[in-house]
């Protein structure tokens, strides 16, 4: 296995634990601690979050992927407007309360 090929495997790693912080807070609140851990499903979410943000940065730091696109600002904002779009229709359709 390459270094680049690892990353992607980290990257693919760290990607399911965002979604496995994302329903911790779906199944138990997102103040609930973890006696053990001190930590909130929260905390522990913006962690996953955060060494999410590390690997794409070391992707991108080894080539792996290419630098953010020119209209990288433009994207996020288009994401932002299509959840909110369907948010609004899962609202309008009662599955939103």
């Amino acid at each position: 296995m390459t270094r680049k090929e690892m990353l992607l495997v980290q990257l693919m790693e760290e990607a399911a634990e965002v979604v496995q912080g994302a329903s911790k807070c779906l199944r138990f609140g997102t103040n609930h601690e973890w006696p053990s851990l001190e930590k909130t499903a929260e905390y522990r979410l913006m962690t996953e979050l955060i060494d999410l943000s590390t690997l794409v940065k070391m992707c991108r730091d080894e080539g792996v992927i290419e630098q953010l696109p020119v209209d990288y600002k433009e994207r996020m904002e288009a994401k932002e407007a299509k959840v909110n779009k369907y948010m609004q229709l899962s609202t309008e359709l009662g599955k939103i309360t």
